[in-house]
């Protein structure tokens, strides 16, 4: 019996429809990520020993191509603005961050942790990876009002 049960699922799996399906699950997880990216700001805290944050780092992804970066530290709060865009790789996503006023740049790995609320981005050669935990966001929306 579980033979045939074995068969008829990959009989399905490999039918047209079966392969429909499985594009389409693709591709609401990708318009998932888009969406959680653009809920609220996502900070990266920089601690020393672990308990005192020194810097942080956050971005906000805006539902257009934009996307506000904001480093606190010591020195203030310094603002810059680019554009970011989602791309589906053989290996997960990866963010793509452009714009020259931006501290960061370039095609970056991207997970997500729906259990954390965070995402992690692959840094380098991938030997480092930055953690950005979801916060709430600013009101009003600086995805809303002009740069």
């Amino acid at each position: 019996m579980n033979t045939i049960m074995t068969y008829l699922l990959l009989l399905f799996l490999c039918s047209p429809l079966g392969m429909a399906q499985s594009k389409s699950q693709n591709k609401s997880t990708d318009i998932e990520l888009k969406d959680v990216l653009t809920e609220g700001e996502w900070v990266h805290p920089v601690k020393l020993g672990n308990k005192f944050v020194i810097e942080s780092e956050a971005f906000t992804f805006c539902a257009g191509r934009r996307v506000r970066q904001q480093i606190i530290d010591d020195t203030g709060i310094h603002t810059s603005w680019g554009e970011w865009s989602l791309e589906k790789s053989d290996d997960g996503h990866v963010l793509v961050l452009s714009g020259d006023q931006l501290l960061y740049r370039g095609r970056f790995p991207i997970t997500y942790s729906e259990k954390e609320r965070a995402f992690y981005l692959h840094v380098g050669s991938g030997d480092r990876t930055w953690r950005y935990e979801g916060q709430r966001g600013e009101t009003p929306s600086p995805c809303t009002s002009s740069k």
